[in-house]
């Protein structure tokens, strides 16, 4: 008997069939500490640069 180039995932009536070969899974990112820096970023400096952009008005 061949080995199958797939493993069959058993969910209540659903049989499903994954062919991947990657195991495991990958690290996320942390997706708040990405938010809130950039918040700081745009309350620091993001706003000072709009305002040196547009001010003094001519």
């Amino acid at each position: 008997m061949s080995k199958k180039p797939y493993r069959e995932i058993v969910r209540g009536k659903a049989v499903r069939r994954d062919y991947s070969k990657v195991s495991g899974t990958l690290e996320l990112p942390n997706l708040v500490e990405i938010q809130t820096e950039s918040y700081r970023w745009f309350e620091e400096e993001g706003i000072r640069e709009v305002f040196e952009e547009i001010y003094p008005i001519q």
